[in-house]
């Protein structure tokens, strides 16, 4: 029976780990160790232009053509460099793949070596993205800051939105009137400077606000909203390209604050759902870093030990979770302490019981898990166990 229900986890992980590297915001690529490829994920098809069931079996080179952008020479694969070298390996800058349509994608990406419990490397697994635009956008950047390099008062608005967002809390909209506020002493003629902001649906101006024939303008996807950033002279006087420069840069600026803010508060709310969840599950939880000091307790788990998740936080696994074997009385080895030495999945022995804080002896199953991050380095241990008392008694 625990054989069978052992084949049904490990297959039910094995599709969970599958769907997760498909699932994946970046390509995968995943070789054996002769180079040849195992696994191609959707972004990697994306971006190489060859469909995964044509990919698998080939050499990597065959799909994974990459150049140096400057010199056009070929580049090593870094499949090949992890294979030699043993060690997570990434690529060089100025990095090109080309695809099988012929066209030049600029990409970052690294090179890890998949190895058995015993460190012998059975193959690579490959990730990389499309940097261009982010390429792009730090060329801009460079551009612009060169030509403000010397103008104080443009300097003095970027660095006044900057303090503008330090709060956390801070509202878009709060954000969007503040950057109103700094942009007339930015330009030359700050008296007769005006601006507004259409964004979301709403605008946002200048209390002397007029649209005249005078004017420089931005327009920017935010999340697939536009955002128009309108700045006008009320006096025919000309305008730098300096602060041509200054408004693209704002407008950038705002947008990036502006995706970020939405992307940490989407962040916020996996994090609230997967807490629910692990607090959700039937089983007791426990979660270590990767000294194994406790990150988190779920309330089975606080049942079962008699301890408050809040004064568990911090604390060693071993100050709540004593453990000993039931028949010779002597204390077992901590199962997150085998996993953060084995790196792998490890069980209880039998017989293994639970001292609660009351002293009460609980005989309990469970599994530690490592935690691992995505270049697959040890962040820490989950650890699932449950009241088996029930169980063993209707053995009996």
């Amino acid at each position: 029976m625990e054989i069978r229900e052992y084949a049904k986890k490990f297959e039910e992980s094995k599709k969970w780990l599958l769907t997760t590297l498909i699932s994946l915001g970046e390509a995968v690529i995943v070789t054996d160790r002769l180079g040849n490829i195992q696994f191609v994920n959707p972004i990697a098809e994306d971006l190489t232009g060859y469909e995964s069931e044509k990919s698998i079996g080939k050499p990597l080179e065959d799909v994974f053509n990459i150049r140096n952008e400057e010199t056009r020479k070929s580049v090593e694969s870094p499949v090949s460099r992890v294979i030699r070298e043993g060690a997570i390996v990434g690529l060089a800058n100025h990095t090109v793949l080309i695809t099988q349509e012929g066209k030049e994608i600029l990409i970052a990406g690294s090179g890890a070596p998949i190895k058995d419990d015993k460190g012998n490397d059975l193959g690579v697994v490959l990730t990389f993205r499309d940097i261009t635009e982010n390429v792009q956008a730090e060329q801009a950047l460079r551009e612009s800051e060169h030509n403000l390099g010397e103008r104080v008062k443009e300097l003095n608005c970027l660095y006044g939105l900057s303090k503008i967002v330090e709060n956390p809390n801070i509202s878009s909209e709060t954000i969007l009137r503040g950057v109103l506020n700094l942009i007339p002493p930015a330009w030359q003629f700050p008296e007769i400077t005006c601006a507004k902001i259409n964004f979301n649906n709403k605008e946002f101006k200048t209390s002397n606000f007029k649209e005249t024939e005078w004017k420089l303008s931005t327009n920017i996807n935010v999340h697939e909203e536009e955002m128009i950033i309108i700045v006008c002279y009320l006096e025919d006087k000309p305008f730098l390209i300096e602060e041509q420069h200054l408004i693209n840069d704002i407008g950038k600026r705002l947008k990036s604050i502006i995706e970020q803010r939405k992307t940490h508060q989407k962040l916020r709310v996996s994090e609230e759902w997967f807490s629910t969840t692990l607090k959700s599950i039937g089983d007791a939880v426990i979660a270590t870093d990767r000294m194994g000091n406790i990150e988190f307790v779920n309330p089975i788990a606080e049942d079962l030990t008699g301890y408050e998740s809040e004064k568990s936080i911090g604390k060693p696994l071993e100050d709540i979770f004593n453990i000993i074997n039931e028949e010779t009385r002597k204390s077992v080895e901590s199962p997150v302490s085998r996993v953060i030495r084995e790196g792998a999945i490890v069980g209880l022995a039998n017989h293994t019981v639970l001292i609660s804080k009351e002293g009460i002896e609980i005989p309990i199953a469970d599994s530690g898990a490592p935690i691992k991050d995505n270049k697959g380095n040890l962040i820490g241990v989950v650890l699932t166990f449950r009241d088996i008392t029930e169980y063993r008694q209707s053995k009996h």
